[in-house]
């Protein structure tokens, strides 16, 4: 069974209640959405930062605890 299609719709949820707060969903914020959905375990947010932090190297653990606060 394919969930992508349900996968993608949990991530533009995401995406639609952080605009509804008032918030911009940047590049880091949207990857780190899509880290954590993606996962098949709980990811730390030590873990999604250093996962990430290569890609993102401007972004820092805040932004990744801010983040998943936000979820």
């Amino acid at each position: 069974m394919n969930n992508e299609p349900r996968l993608q719709k949990r991530i533009q949820n995401a995406c639609q209640r952080l605009r509804q707060e008032g918030y911009r969903v940047t590049p880091q914020r949207l990857a780190i959405i899509e880290y954590a959905f993606c996962s098949t375990d709980h990811p730390t947010v030590k873990r999604v930062y250093e996962a990430l932090s290569e890609r993102f190297p401007t972004m820092s653990l805040m932004t990744v605890y801010q983040t998943v606060h936000l979820l």
